[in-house]
């Protein structure tokens, strides 16, 4: 331990320069408040103002009483099998590579503690937490990149036989069709991805958030635009009942001045929007929907419309 524990001090030493040092490139606070704007920022972590619910495991869960294991359980959940593969390859060379620990270990600390912080200090400190893996999402770039290191570290050593670096090369390209698949097939909800392994899409749409970003709203305002001619008579604005924020709606509009936004379904409208964020599980089975947006079989839509009372059939 005397002989390790100096060498462990070192890399964290190195690590918290390097974190500081870009703290300040990047982070404008820290010129302001050098002193004082970390540590607020990490104290106000568990009492963050945002006290919505959030969809998790099937049940809606209050933002601030999630399980620890939320960030853990999205890692898993949204990274492609290629990505864990590759990152567990990684962990094993690394691990493989410290066995003359005395020299590497610095290095390990500093590699190793700016990724491995955030998330335990966001798990250990009971951060409020929502929208996946949205607040942490500047860590999928140095994951990927170990990832690469790992499926390297793979085939530069079944390279001694020619066999086993086809088998590593055909497990590669295997693993790499299903993202790259959706990637093309789905865009630009990429970000609603879940793995295979963790029951796909389909699966986790009824148990998880999906399009938290709400950028399917935009599809929904194109249908309503193109037939808003059928749905009102005359120059009427049309009336419309929206589960979702008006902002985010009258953002795509061409012209808002044509519409007029309802509080509840229970007054005369046109039609109503109902986006799954935030909706019980189950609802889109209630009543069959004018149009609704999936991008596979057996998911839970993006979002449905249903006509009101006040408009016309749509032909």
């Amino acid at each position: 331990l005397r002989q390790v524990l100096p060498r462990a001090l070192v890399g964290l030493l190195v690590a918290g320069v390097a974190c500081v040092l870009v703290s300040f490139a990047l982070w404008p606070r820290m010129l302001v408040e050098p002193l004082t704007g970390l540590q607020d920022s990490l104290a106000r972590t568990n009492s963050y103002p945002w006290l919505g619910s959030v969809l998790h495991g099937g049940v809606f869960i209050p933002s601030t009483e999630l399980p620890r294991s939320y960030l853990a359980d999205w890692f898993w959940l949204t990274t492609p099998p290629l990505t864990l593969a590759g990152f567990l390859l990684a962990l094993g060379r690394g691990a493989g590579a410290l066995r003359p620990l005395r020299a590497r270990l610095p290095l390990a600390v500093a590699l190793v503690l700016p990724l491995a912080f955030p998330p335990l200090y966001a798990a250990l400190s009971h951060a409020v937490l929502y929208d996946g893996l949205r607040h942490f999402l500047f860590l999928l770039p140095p994951l990927a990149a170990l990832s690469a290191l790992g499926w390297a570290g793979l085939l530069g050593w079944l390279a001694r036989w020619r066999a086993g670096l086809a088998g590593g090369v055909l497990a590669l390209v295997v693993l790499a069709v299903e993202p790259l698949l959706w990637t093309a097939r789905h865009l630009p909800y990429t970000y609603t991805y879940f793995q295979p392994a963790a029951g796909g899409f389909a699966r986790a749409s009824h148990e998880y958030e999906s399009d938290y970003w709400g950028l399917s709203v935009c599809e929904a305002v194109a249908w309503i635009e193109a037939h808003r001619a059928e749905l009102v008579r005359g120059d009427e604005p049309l009336r419309l009942v929206t589960t979702t924020s008006w902002d985010l709606v009258a953002a795509w509009f061409d012209d808002p001045t044509r519409y007029v936004a309802v509080k509840t379904h229970m007054e005369p409208h046109h039609l109503l929007l109902i986006h799954t964020r935030f909706q019980k599980p189950g609802w889109e089975s209630k009543v069959t929907p004018e149009v609704s947006l999936s991008l596979v079989p057996g998911q839970v839509p993006f979002w449905a419309i249903y006509r009101g009372g006040l408009a016309a059939p749509v032909r």
